[in-house]
């Protein structure tokens, strides 16, 4: 009674593990497998053996079992669904598992050999008294690759190293302590094929990357299993990864070795008895054996309906990470990059917490997070998770992975996932800058955080080197597209960072200029007019952006001043034009330093930020020329006239350059017919 009860326990747990699978969640396969040792593949093909079995059935004459199992069927009855089929399995399980303890190896080499063993498989039974070819019944030669050497098999396992290493040393380790002892003992066993589910489990995790095993419905899987029937699913067959789990820990995780008594029946469900032999069961055990029965067909049909509840669930999860990884995997390579695991992120960030938003914008949130080794970062939580921002999300970690500039944020890795709780992310992963934003220097300031001159000059001389990096040191040049305070990012030294790449464009058009895309994407108050206008995109409109960015830094005004909304100064470029038109232009620079930095550098910035806020395209600098202007290197154009859209140039248009810029050198007026018509 104990040994049927644990016989029917070990095949309930594993059909109910098989049904758990069906559900299981996705895990990548190993990148790489070891080669299969020269000697055991020699050993395997070479002609000594080619026409002769290997396997050893002698020891089958103790199980008599497999014997009365095929003879209380009629031939006409066998299938290779029936219990003959199962026993002639198990025999060959028991044969193979021998094979693969003395060998390594765990399949046969070829086709002339696996007959060769069905035969004298065939002819043991014979001998035993079975008299009819039930292995011809059983194993058509349809299922002869099921014993046959071949790398499509279960992730490509041929060797007993094949499987350790795909397996891994942990779950090895473990296997071998749970089916190391007396398996004949009830618990032993029942902790055996716990330790086989939790292996079996880590073989179909790696294996459902490339197949779609787990949508296999119960009935055919349970068949695979049982008999070892090859369903193929991307040319690899099903079964073969539980089988080989089966075969392994017979022939090597157990101490006593796959003919033992109590690995046979624990792990290969051959019988110690002889069917129909040993007394009668009682009315009570077989009550017993039928409220059994009961209870696990009850408890494999609620499994099966919340696993298919469960798979249901988790089917948008998937296919948002497949849809992702997929992505990530056409980006451009950099072997420094790093994939975050998420719930490292959400540690590192307490569960993104409100206390560690340092910022937010319309492609993301920014929260500063602290990983387990101190390293501080700023993780970047994208908000449009679906198909439609694919393409930017794609962009910006292609760019901002593309490019290395002390003046620009470092991405140090990414995460994507999607679980019923948290739904969809995509994060990407930065440096951390301690100062946060020029935006919050600027407008948000404190008595020791007020930006002397000499900071605001470091700051407006980084930006340009990291645009001007961009401009002409990548390949296809860069548009960022959306420049502006908050996108400035500052280190412990006060250094500048351009970050948030969501926007960036890769400029790859002839003659530098992108096509027209509609309407401008960006801030309002940073946008060029033509841009904004007409979606005419150059990198002309970044200097537009840093020219708006400079003078907020210079003036301490926003680009755009609510309380100035009904007035011609609502704009800053508008305001600091007519300003410098009336010859004011220091009255320009923030009061808090106007009276403490070089007066005549001050007005050149105010200059230079006129000259990037032109409306005219053609009179903007590039950002080799700006740098230039910045560090002194060279001086400013006489003209420095910011004109209206629809203005006509007349000579009284050039004030006397000499009362606002000191460092300008001597030229002709422009020709105002030329400037006239470029205007229209």
């Amino acid at each position: 009674m104990k040994k049927t009860l644990m016989r029917s326990l070990g095949w309930a747990v594993l059909c109910i593990h098989l049904i758990w699978q069906l559900g299981g969640a996705e895990s990548s396969r190993p990148g790489s497998r070891r080669i299969m040792q020269s000697g055991a593949r020699l050993l395997a093909e070479s002609p000594a053996i080619e026409e002769s079995c290997p396997l050893d059935f002698t020891q089958l004459s103790n199980y008599p079992w497999v014997v009365q199992t095929c003879e209380d069927e009629r031939p006409d009855e066998v299938t290779n669904s029936t219990a003959c089929c199962n026993a002639l399995l198990s025999a060959m399980g028991l044969a193979e598992s021998q094979w693969l303890k003395d060998t390594g190896i765990f399949r046969l080499a070829t086709t002339d050999i696996v007959q060769s063993c069905l035969g004298e498989l065939q002819s043991t039974l014979e001998a035993l008294g079975l008299d009819y070819d039930a292995v011809g019944m059983c194993f058509p030669e349809q299922l002869w690759p099921r014993f046959l050497t071949n790398n499509s098999l279960c992730l490509g396992i041929e060797t007993a190293s094949d499987f350790e290493s795909t397996v891994g040393d942990a779950n090895i380790s473990s296997l071998s302590r749970g089916c190391a002892g007396d398996l004949t003992d009830l618990l032993a066993c029942s902790g055996c094929i716990s330790e086989m589910m939790m292996v079996y489990n880590n073989l179909n995790a790696q294996s459902s990357a490339t197949t779609n095993s787990s949508q296999l419905d119960n009935e055919t899987l349970a068949t695979n299993v049982t008999v070892g029937q090859a369903s193929s699913v991307d040319g690899r067959y099903v079964s073969d990864c539980f089988y080989d789990m089966i075969l392994y820990t017979a022939a090597i995780a157990t101490t006593s070795g796959p003919w033992s008594p109590s690995s046979a029946q624990c792990i290969l469900a051959v019988s110690l008895t002889k069917a129909g032999g040993g007394k009668s069961l009682s009315v009570t055990e077989l009550v017993l054996i039928g409220l059994s029965t009961a209870f696990v067909s009850s408890l494999m049909g609620c499994l099966s309906f919340l696993v298919w509840r469960r798979k249901k669930k988790q089917e948008p999860h998937r296919d948002f990470i497949s849809r992702n990884e997929k992505m990530l995997k056409s980006a451009r390579p950099n072997t420094g990059l790093i994939k975050y695991n998420y719930k490292d992120i959400k540690a590192a960030t307490g569960n993104f917490s409100q206390k560690n938003l340092v910022g937010s914008g319309g492609f993301g949130s920014v929260y500063r997070g602290t990983m387990e080794d101190g390293l501080e970062v700023a993780v970047k939580r994208i908000h449009n998770c679906t198909p439609d921002g694919d393409a930017d999300f794609l962009n910006e970690l292609e760019i901002i992975n593309r490019v290395r500039h002390r003046n620009l944020v470092v991405l140090l890795g990414c995460c994507v996932t999607s679980t019923p709780e948290d739904g969809h992310q995509r994060l990407l992963v930065c440096d951390f800058m301690p100062n946060g934003s020029l935006d919050q220097f600027l407008f948000e300031p404190q008595d020791e955080t007020l930006l002397s001159w000499s900071n605001r000059r470091k700051i407006a001389v980084g930006m340009a080197k990291g645009l001007c990096y961009l401009h002409n040191d990548t390949v296809p040049s860069i548009i960022h597209r959306d420049i502006k305070p908050s996108n400035i990012l500052l280190d412990e030294n006060l250094n500048a960072k351009i970050a948030d790449f969501g926007l960036a464009r890769l400029n790859e058009a002839m003659g530098g200029q992108c096509p027209t895309t509609g309407r401008g994407s960006g801030t309002p108050g940073y946008l060029a007019p033509e841009y904004a206008l007409y979606g005419q995109l150059t990198e002309k409109s970044d200097v537009y952006s840093f020219g708006v960015v400079l003078l907020e830094l210079l003036t301490g005004r926003r680009a755009l001043d609510p309380s100035q909304e009904t007035t011609p100064n609502y704009a800053i470029t508008e305001w600091v034009a007519s300003m410098v038109g009336a010859g004011k232009v220091l009255e320009v620079v923030d009061e808090r330093i106007r009276t403490v930095g070089p007066k005549e550098k001050m007005q050149t910035y105010v200059l230079i930020g006129a000259m990037c806020t032109n409306n005219l395209v053609t009179l903007r600098p590039t950002f080799k020329e700006i740098l230039k202007y910045l560090e002194g290197e060279l001086p400013l154009p006489t003209m420095w006239y910011r004109p209206m859209p629809g203005h006509r140039f007349s000579s009284h248009d050039w004030p006397d350059n000499e009362s606002i810029n000191s460092h300008a050198h001597s030229a002709s007026d422009p020709d105002l017919d030329s400037l006239n018509e470029l205007i229209r």
